[in-house]
């Protein structure tokens, strides 16, 4: 599994926590920092199974500008969720939010690809585009609905338990070697996902 997915998603629970405190005034208990620490070690845990000794500082920084940006984009994104759920039914926000996706991108992908090649592609992938929109919409759908009901600092941290499936998939599907890292960073993740899970 390449390093730039737990890089990226090790950013979001560093900051999220740090700013909701300010932004939405919540409090977090000492067992969720304790749960957060464990999920954020375990994340970058598995990020050094990547090899880093054959790359010089400059190599390295090249390979983690864009993990570092979409982890900020995550982490902000985040923060106007959890803003946007106060306000909005869960569901009714994400329709909302898919809705005005659409109107803005429809222009873009029209010009850049045109209107045949749309419609060829609806023809021969309907189902996949159909039953992969209802999944996409249905999975954050309940994301955006924990974030209505608990805190954010809890939610975005609990929402790296797809790194852990990341690795059992990396394990099972891509042969991928399982690594000691890799397992006991998969491992220190579920640990403070459950922590986590207790915390008040």
């Amino acid at each position: 599994m390449t390093v730039v997915y737990p890089i990226a998603r090790g950013i979001a629970p560093i900051l999220v926590p740090v700013i909701a405190v300010v932004l939405f005034d919540e409090a977090i208990s000492s067992m969720a920092v304790i749960g957060i620490g464990l999920i954020v070690i375990g994340i970058f845990v598995v990020a050094l199974t990547s090899n880093y000794q054959k790359m010089n500082m400059w190599d390295i920084f090249h390979a983690l500008r864009y993990p570092v940006l979409i982890g900020l984009s995550t982490t902000a994104y985040s923060l106007v969720d959890k803003s946007g759920v106060t306000h909005v039914q869960p569901f009714l926000y994400m329709y909302l939010m898919t809705l005005g996706s659409f109107i803005l991108l429809i222009p873009y992908i029209l010009i850049k690809h045109g209107l045949d090649s749309l419609v060829n592609e609806w023809k021969h992938s309907r189902i996949v585009i159909i039953v992969s929109g209802l999944c996409i919409f249905g999975a954050y759908g309940l994301v955006l609905t924990a974030l209505s009901i608990s805190k954010v600092s809890y939610i975005v941290p609990a929402r790296e338990v797809g790194i852990v499936m990341g690795v059992i998939l990396g394990i099972l599907v891509l042969k991928e070697p399982s690594g000691v890292k890799r397992l006991v960073g998969a491992g220190l993740i579920v640990s403070g996902l459950f922590v986590l899970a207790l915390a008040p």
